[in-house]
């Protein structure tokens, strides 16, 4: 009997980053949206990707339309106490 490996893995291929993005939101968000933290951790776990190339991803799909969003100014100063 041959025991077969059973992880997840993502092909060695190119991925379309910017459709895998618009595709999680999407699915994950389920028309509720995600956090911009979220889709990047979401993103860098199945493709490995880094928290810029993913931010650059999303930057790309509003740019086009595919996704929406809202943006908040963050005051760094009391966002760290």
């Amino acid at each position: 009997m041959v025991a077969l490996d059973q992880r997840l893995a993502v092909p060695a291929e190119e991925v379309d980053l910017v459709e895998r993005v618009r595709l999680i939101v999407e699915v994950w968000g389920g028309g509720e949206g995600l956090e911009g933290e979220r889709v990047a951790e979401i993103v860098g776990n199945l493709y490995g990707a880094g928290s810029e190339e993913v931010s650059d991803a999303i930057i790309e799909n509003l740019r086009v339309g595919r996704i929406r969003g809202r943006f908040y100014a963050v005051d760094p100063l009391r966002s760290s106490s």
